[in-house]
């Protein structure tokens, strides 16, 4: 076990080194000694997953376009999946759990939302010479994509600007889950979508999106809009056959916003953090970390 919890805390210092984003990174220290090392990677690292069984880190570059590999056995950057010829950015990825597929988000450098505006770049991570660009499809809730989740069950959750879609890595195939504008109406939304009588403003589009899945893969939790506004989203998605169960909640109902848009969730998914915040699978607040107090602790472990 303890090979394990070492590979995760070294992955975290590498994750904690991206999201300050400091050109230079003094160790973190703890009891006077030394934790973890510099691992630096060029461009923008927007997202980074571990993948255990093989050793590695991939880091999602989204100035440039790639997905960086990092060793875990040397701490070094080994080799980088190009996306696509085209220099688009990516704005996030995720690994499905049996670590065969890699599914990163492309966002089209031109701006704007709406279908074929967008594409999914797949690698095989079992053949990396297998990888395709999937360009989003012109069917309800397609748009920008903007975040990707895999589950227990292989299909991945994609949120969009306008929607959510299951995506399928084995064909490349696509499925609506809904489209914003059926929650913003109500009486529209889907059966399996969990929408409460006191919803709020319901966005129809959003420029930004962050998602992530529970260690079991039965959970996935995201939050979607503009960091520090009203006009997003949270969500909580039951991993299920056949379309699992999706509560949301417009981000105006809540007493403040989160102050950043990234999530994080316990490996049993029994309760997320939403930015500064900590919900219930069912949305509800339990607690809150002042944003300041947050980044002032990650700023005292790095010398910026």
């Amino acid at each position: 076990m303890l090979p394990l919890v070492w590979n995760r805390l070294r992955c975290l210092v590498l994750v904690l080194s991206v999201l300050i984003g400091g050109a230079r990174w003094a160790p973190v220290h703890a009891q006077n000694d030394t934790f973890g090392s510099v691992i630096p990677l060029p461009g923008h690292i927007d997202e980074v997953i571990l993948d255990e069984a093989r050793g590695l880190v991939y880091g999602v570059n989204f100035s440039a376009g790639r997905v960086e590999v990092v060793s875990m056995a040397t701490n070094q950057r080994v080799s980088s999946f190009l996306a696509s010829t085209t220099p688009n950015a990516l704005v996030g990825a995720a690994m499905s759990l049996d670590s065969r597929y890699l599914v990163a988000a492309q966002i089209s450098n031109g701006g704007g939302t709406g279908p074929g505006l967008g594409a999914l770049v797949v690698i095989n991570l079992n053949d990396p010479a297998d990888r395709q660009v999937v360009s989003m499809p012109p069917i309800p809730g397609s748009g920008q994509p903007l975040g990707v989740a895999f589950g227990h069950l292989g299909r991945a959750l994609v949120v969009t600007s306008r929607g959510f879609l299951f995506f399928y890595p084995a064909d490349r195939s696509f499925e609506t889950l809904f489209a914003y504008d059926q929650v913003a109406n109500g009486s529209t939304a889907p059966e399996e979508i969990l929408v409460p009588g006191d919803i709020g403003p319901f966005p129809r589009e959003v420029i930004s999106a962050h998602v992530t899945t529970s260690r079991d893969g039965q959970w996935i939790f995201g939050v979607a809009g503009t960091p520090g506004a009203t006009d997003g989203f949270v969500f909580s998605h039951r991993v299920t056959l056949p379309r699992g169960f999706t509560r949301v909640r417009s981000i105006a109902s809540l007493v403040f916003p989160p102050a950043f848009l990234q999530v994080s969730a316990a490996d049993d998914g029994s309760y997320f953090m939403a930015g500064d915040l900590l919900m219930t699978q069912g949305l509800r607040v339990i607690g809150y970390q002042s944003a300041d107090v947050f980044l002032t602790t990650l700023n005292r472990a790095a010398a910026l």
